[in-house]
């Protein structure tokens, strides 16, 4: 009995909250909601996002038909996700991962983040750090992705490592499999196994 009260109160605080459905959103997580601020003109579901904190924040962009042969394309988790704007979500323990075949290319971590839904970009902040499925790794203290061109920027001091090898850069253009990448100001050391 007690267990069915408390499925009870959990959808009853959900349909009181406005919650959706995982499709209808594209998100994932737990909602906290804050109080509502004064009347603006974004829609519901952008005003939830504006007023609220979602814990365990989670979003998948996939290619292909939805059951069938989708394909991951990035993941973007968070620790959690607040709605600054309508448009710009702001996140805490950030991990972004990048798919091929369905495989994590890339993986990026960083402090602090920021995504715009809009464009479906962002950026990172704080202790950002790079792996490749192909050994590569990166570390600045920011960067931004861009969905369009599937590219990661720095401006910033940049340390990229591979094998034995270490370099600095300043800024960086990476591909998101961080296997392919542009800095300037290059020194460092690079070994070469002739083996």
């Amino acid at each position: 009995m007690r267990h069915r009260c408390c499925v009870i109160a959990v959808l009853f605080l959900m349909i009181l909250c406005g919650c959706r459905k995982k499709k209808d959103s594209g998100m994932e997580g737990k909602a906290v909601q804050k109080k509502a601020g004064p009347a603006s003109t974004v829609s519901t579901q952008d005003q939830s996002m504006m007023e609220s904190t979602i814990h365990a924040f989670r979003m998948v962009e996939t290619e292909g038909r939805e059951n069938e042969d989708a394909r991951k394309v990035w993941e973007l988790v968070a620790a959690e996700a607040r709605g600054e704007t309508e448009e710009r979500v702001n996140l805490s323990d950030v991990t972004l991962r990048f798919f091929r075949e369905n495989e994590v290319v890339g993986t990026i971590t960083g402090q602090t983040g920021m995504f715009d839904r809009k464009k479906q970009s962002g950026s990172m902040q704080g202790d950002v750090v790079g792996w490749s499925s192909e050994g590569y790794r990166i570390e600045t203290e920011s960067i931004q992705w861009v969905k369009e061109t599937m590219l990661i920027e720095a401006e910033g001091m940049v340390k990229i490592f591979f094998g034995d090898s270490e370099i600095q850069g300043q800024g960086l253009t990476a591909s998101v499999s961080l296997k392919e990448f542009k800095t300037h100001n290059v020194k460092g050391r690079v070994v070469i196994d002739e083996g």
